[in-house]
C-alpha cells in the first residue's frame, strides 16, 4: 500500500498495486465532462463521464481529480474506465464512462451540491 497522500487539507488512502493513469478535469455547467449515475440514481453508485477523444483502456483504474465551480478544493477518487462512448451524431460527445471505486462519502458532498445545483447527471445504465 502507498502511504496516504496530503491533498491540501484532506487526506486520501490510494491503493499503489500497479501505475494509473492521473486524469486531472474540471466539471462545469457547459462542459462535456459531467457525473452519471444508473437505474439506482446513485451518486456513489456512479460516477464520472470523460468527453475525450483520447484511448483508454477498459477496466483500468484511473486516479480522477475533479474541480467543481465553488469547490476550494477538488473530488479525487479512483475511478474504473467502464464503457467506451464513440462518436455519433447524439448530443453526447465522445469518452468513456467512468465509475468510481469505493468513493469517501465526504467527497460526495461537494457533488451533490454541483448535481443539485448547478446541473444534473447523466444517466448510463452499464450493467
Amino acid at each position: 500500500m502507498q502511504p496516504v497522500r496530503q491533498i491540501q487539507s484532506g487526506t486520501i488512502s490510494l491503493l499503489a498495486a500497479f501505475p494509473r493513469l492521473l486524469i486531472d478535469i474540471a466539471i462545469g455547467p457547459s462542459t462535456g465532462h459531467n457525473f452519471w449515475t444508473g437505474l439506482s440514481q446513485s451518486l456513489a453508485s456512479g460516477g464520472v463521464f470523460l468527453a475525450t477523444h483520447h484511448a483508454m483502456k477498459i477496466d483500468s483504474l484511473v486516479e480522477l481529480h475533479v474541480a467543481l465551480p465553488g469547490e476550494a478544493l477538488p473530488v479525487v477518487t479512483l475511478a474504473r474506465v467502464c464503457m467506451a462512448i464513440p462518436y455519433s451524431s447524439d448530443d453526447i460527445e465522445p469518452g468513456y464512462v467512468l465509475s468510481f471505486v469505493d468513493i469517501d462519502k465526504s467527497a460526495l458532498a461537494p457533488i451533490r451540491r454541483f448535481v443539485a445545483n448547478v446541473r444534473a447527471p447523466l444517466f448510463f445504465d452499464i450493467d
